[in-house]
């Protein structure tokens, strides 16, 4: 879930792109068809990405699409470490399109699972211009944000 100051509402309804996932989902999903055919770990991923010498664009969304793309990057003999920053640049690119559909105001926090991946971080600050604010945990905010919530409501 990425967090924007007061839109967290609207950009949780922009995610309605993908009925029946949250934005964590989405982007593992995508992230997961590319690491098979890369063959690296999720965890290997953004530390290979800040290796990248060539800037590498992947222009589709579409887990299919994309990864034929990613095919097709390795049968040209395209660096793994360039075709990871692709991979990370598209997710941050369909980060930044979010967050400018609802309005982007200065101070970003990154949540959930993806903000532990450096090369993800980058690419989206590099994108939005600012830097993030990722806490000690970031993959366990979302549940926390949801007990407080369900305590919240205890009380009323």
């Amino acid at each position: 879930m990425w967090i924007a100051d007061k839109y967290i509402d609207h950009v949780k309804e922009q995610t309605a792109a993908h009925p029946g996932e949250s934005w964590d989902q989405m982007l593992l999903g995508f992230k997961l068809n590319k690491l098979r055919t890369l063959e690296v770990s999720l965890d290997e991923l953004g530390a290979i990405a800040l290796n990248s010498g060539e800037k590498i664009e992947i222009t589709s969304m579409c887990s299919v699409f994309a990864e034929s793309e990613v095919i097709s990057l390795i049968a040209n003999n395209k660096e793994k470490a360039d075709i990871a920053d692709g991979v990370c640049h598209a997710i941050a690119n369909k980060a930044s399109g979010l967050l400018r559909r609802v309005g982007m105001e200065p101070e970003f926090m990154m949540t959930g699972g993806v903000a532990k991946n450096p090369g993800v971080v980058r690419a989206v600050e590099e994108k939005i211009g600012s830097k993030l604010y990722i806490c000690e945990e970031p993959e366990i905010v979302g549940a926390a944000g949801a007990a407080l919530y369900a305590f919240e409501k205890m009380e009323d």
